[in-house]
């Protein structure tokens, strides 16, 4: 398929987050009470993965150049403490709670840090789950953008949107408003920013403005120096805790449309006044944990 735009650089939503050393733990995953539960694929679109608890069973496609090579599917990012695609896949899985999930790896970061083509690999990742994903409940987990719109990500968006497959994706971590990245502009997907490290304000790089929908807790521990627990911050961080919660109300609700995940996650949030950077904004927030009852 031809398409008239301009390939733009993707940036990965963690490399300008900050990290802290804490003796504080996490804070508890969230508590979800459902009648019964139904597997819910998750299409991780990141950086790929390693072999761990959270991706025995999983299924791996690799979209870069590392295709056919040593570093096929590999997770690379060692940035922070952690990688960034096997963490964000962690924490979809820790706020999912005890909802069987199947996770699906789209990995869309090559290794060499050249992300010339990364908006296409993005693209390949969303026409792939349009074209591929064949019944049952769905979630896709986008902790990426692209530095500017471009109707190319679109495509795949409404065409996710009509089989009723929510996207989640980060805000990105500049400071500026989300509506200048892409997805995080998109009106078919849900646009996560960050909280502070004591939930009172909004994370001082995360984008903010009327693109992001919600707002959640994006400190989370990620490695051990001596004693102290460091926590990495980063709007990539504060999208899988919106995915988790959306994983078990899919799973308690298989045949949900987008309009009824959006309606809950409206439901479960809580709004708060704050003053980011001198102005005075309300926002929706998903509290940690946060107790849904389906």
């Amino acid at each position: 398929m031809n398409l008239l735009v301009t390939a733009a650089t993707l940036i990965v939503a963690l490399l300008s987050g900050t990290v802290s050393a804490s003796a504080a733990s996490a804070a508890p995953a969230s508590t979800i009470k459902n009648k019964s539960q139904s597997t819910v694929t998750v299409y991780m679109v990141d950086g790929g993965y390693l072999l761990n608890k959270f991706y025995k069973a999983a299924t791996i496609h690799d979209f870069t150049k590392d295709k056919g090579t040593s570093l096929h599917g590999l997770d690379c990012d060692r940035d922070w403490g952690g990688f960034h695609g096997n963490k964000v896949t962690s924490l979809v899985a820790k706020y999912s709670g005890t909802t069987p999930v199947r996770f699906v790896t789209l990995k869309v970061l090559p290794c060499d840090d050249d992300y010339s083509n990364a908006f296409w690999h993005v693209y390949d990742a969303l026409e792939y789950v349009a074209k591929n994903h064949r019944s049952g409940p769905a979630v896709v987990n986008l902790s990426v953008s692209t530095e500017r719109f471009s109707v190319a990500l679109d495509i795949p968006l409404r065409k996710l949107e009509e089989m009723n497959i929510p996207v989640v994706t980060a805000a990105g971590n500049y400071g500026g408003n989300a509506c200048d990245l892409f997805s995080a502009s998109s009106k078919k997907t849900i646009t996560v920013g960050a909280l502070n490290e004591d939930f009172t304000n909004i994370w001082e790089n995360s984008n903010t403005g009327p693109c992001v929908n919600y707002y959640a807790q994006s400190y989370h521990s990620c490695a051990k120096e001596g004693n102290k627990v460091v926590n990495c911050n980063s709007t990539s961080f504060a999208a899988p805790v919106v995915s988790g919660i959306i994983v078990s109300w899919l799973s308690a609700n298989p045949k949900a449309n987008i309009a009824s995940t959006r309606s809950m996650l409206t439901k479960a949030s809580k709004i708060k006044t704050v003053r980011h950077k001198g102005k005075v904004s309300h926002i929706r927030y998903l509290p940690t944990p946060t107790k849904i009852r389906f």
